[in-house]
């Protein structure tokens, strides 16, 4: 398997993720491939950015809802809005739980653990979030998830036809191979700039 280490823009939040092929790989399943994991990582992070602000109370800090909760339970002496919070946190769990799994898998983190990143896993994390947020989203104060629909549609951050894999200053050319740039050798380590 050859390795590549995908890098996409220029800034302190760059896109980067670890990606095994064979050598035999065709450059246009590649791009294909990198492309729908660098779509699926920055839906992913959208994802956070957005949701993570909405489920702090529910993370049973010092500041969170448990807090405001036993105070509003001590101040009308009665423990109805306690166990509310109590069932609210709880409902909420699996959410906070699927988006902290989401977004340490999407990391770019992983490329120093050296652990290469699948579509397929990226994708079920997606679909996961969007599960626990259908049924958490009317704790949450949302009426629709029209918003977050148009964060997962809208958050596409390559397209597969316009882009270019540079390798050693080359640009790699659709119809070739892998192993037509990099040789048969399956232990290479390959770094793509600018997706």
């Amino acid at each position: 398997m050859v390795r590549i280490h995908a890098k996409h823009g220029q800034t302190s939040d760059q896109i980067q993720f670890l990606y095994d092929c064979a050598s035999s790989s065709r450059i246009d399943e590649i791009a294909l491939e990198l492309t729908r994991i660098s779509n699926l990582q920055a839906k992913i992070q959208a994802l956070v950015l957005e949701l993570e602000p909405l489920l702090l109370p529910f993370h049973g800090d010092a500041n969170g809802i448990l807090f405001s909760f036993f105070f509003f339970s001590f101040f009308f002496w009665t423990l109805e809005p306690l166990s509310l919070a109590c069932f609210c946190s709880q409902a909420a769990l699996p959410l906070v739980r699927a988006l902290s799994e989401a977004n340490s898998y999407a990391s770019k983190d992983q490329v120093v653990y050296n652990k290469p990143l699948s579509y397929y896993a990226l994708r079920d994390h997606v679909q996961c979030i969007a599960k626990e947020l259908s049924t958490v989203s009317p704790l949450l104060g949302f009426s629709d998830l029209d918003q977050f629909r148009r964060i997962l549609t809208g958050s596409e951050v390559l397209k597969e036809d316009t882009i270019q894999l540079l390798w050693a200053g080359k640009v790699l050319d659709r119809g070739k191979r892998l192993s037509d740039y990099i040789g048969e050798n399956e232990k290479t380590k390959a770094l793509f700039y600018n997706l």
